[in-house]
């Protein structure tokens, strides 16, 4: 129970309430409510080994019986690499709240708890995807990472493609051991790689949360060896529009093998008018230099999930440095108090203590700045390009030593 009166708590994971606020907030033509959508959360919960978790409500404090929530938001917890290791990471979802308790500051106030129990799970880091970019960095969460959206007929993915040579194997679930190295080796120079467990690839790659299974195929050289993977389904056009092939999920352990699978894409154009793919952010575009009329393609860099540190100390101790060095930052969090103030980060053979102190800052920031100097999304240089942090031009150069900017993509859906 907080000083505002609303009081923080489980909600069960069939809890209708939860269900019920989600549904009329990410789903309103969907409809009210109903026995139809009752014995849907039935049988999710019955079948979904990932569903079965305890979600969060906030609720009026010392209300009788079981009042109704302000606001509900879904838990996640899963461990994804930080600069070269992997940490528990707090992941919220969903959050949602009637139209008749909005713009009461409750949103703000569940999010405030969830951090806090975070904090004393052992969580340094929180992420999300986001309904609203500006909302959520006005609480102190941002930009982790980019993805590219690529869209363009099978034709030009067919021309960018490798020779025939190999085997493309249909692949599901079950082939899910044999796909995670492949992953593991794309995603080897980028930070937050996520650690999968097979019910994840399961429900949230083939299956992608409870909808229909998904097709997937795997290519293997002329020796057998697994080297690329892609996830993908067909969606009906509208009106004149033809059939569009959406790829969710893919990965290749070098650029030949990400050429099969353009081949693969190619050889779709019978079946689909439009290719659709979902892929790592190329800063190069490198795509648009394969394909025989870049024109064709349509390309988008769009902003993917959003991180926050939950606890300063805690975060920047956790982590590990390239490089020794000692750096006092003075920080401001919109949220958590315990994180307003002034740390001495001490590094010594590439492990940091981090500790409040009193001493003058070296440099100053805001916890979203932080977060992304944190996880090597920006380094110092660019925040305090762009005003997000201040500091002298030493200490800046300290900094980027000890935070350098690498890749990052965060590719899960939550």
């Amino acid at each position: 129970m907080d000083d505002e009166g609303t009081e923080y708590r489980t909600l069960p994971s069939d809890d209708e309430r939860f269900h019920e606020y989600v549904r009329y907030a990410f789903r309103p033509t969907a409809g009210p409510w109903d026995d139809e959508a009752r014995e849907d959360l039935r049988e999710r919960v019955e079948d979904d080994e990932l569903v079965t978790r305890a979600n969060r409500g906030l609720f009026p404090a010392d209300a009788p019986g079981d009042p109704e929530p302000y606001a509900v938001a879904g838990w996640h917890e899963f461990r994804t690499r930080v600069r070269g290791s992997f940490h528990p990471v707090g992941a919220v979802t969903a959050v949602a709240t009637p139209p008749e308790y909005r713009r009461r500051g409750y949103v703000r106030a569940l999010l405030r708890e969830m951090l806090r129990e975070f904090d004393e799970e052992g969580m340094p880091f929180s992420v999300l995807w986001p309904f609203k970019r500006s909302f959520y960095r006005d609480l102190g969460w941002e930009t982790c990472s980019l993805y590219d959206e690529v869209e363009g007929p099978p034709a030009q993915f067919q021309s960018a493609g490798a020779g025939p040579d190999g085997e493309f194997v249909p692949v599901g679930p079950e082939d899910w051991e044999t796909l995670d190295p492949i992953l593991a080796a794309h995603e080897s120079a980028r930070g937050l790689h996520v650690d999968r467990s097979d019910e994840w690839w399961e429900k949230r790659v083939f299956q992608w949360w409870g909808g229909e299974d998904s097709f997937g195929y795997r290519w293997d050289d002329r020796t057998g060896e697994p080297r690329a993977y892609l996830v993908y389904r067909f969606a009906e056009g509208e009106g004149d529009a033809g059939r569009t092939l959406r790829v969710l999920e893919s990965a290749w352990t070098d650029p030949e093998a990400h050429r099969h699978l353009l081949r693969f894409v190619g050889h779709h154009d019978s079946q689909a008018e439009t290719v659709e793919w979902y892929r790592p952010h190329d800063p190069e575009a490198r795509l648009l230099d394969l394909v025989d009329d870049p024109s064709e393609l349509t390309l988008r860099t769009k902003a993917g999930p959003m991180v926050r540190v939950v606890d300063v100390a805690h975060a920047l101790s956790a982590l590990e440095y390239p490089t020794d060095g000692t750096v006092t930052l003075a920080v401001t969090d919109p949220v958590l108090p315990a994180n307003d103030g002034t740390f001495l980060l001490a590094v010594e053979e590439g492990t940091g203590t981090c500790e409040p102190t009193d001493s003058s800052p070296d440099a100053t920031l805001s916890m979203r700045a932080l977060s992304q100097l944190a996880i090597g999304f920006r380094d110092a240089t660019f925040l305090a390009e762009t005003g997000a942090l201040t500091a002298d031009g030493g200490t800046v150069a300290s900094l980027d030593a000890l935070f350098p900017e690498e890749p990052t993509l965060l590719r899960e859906g939550f």
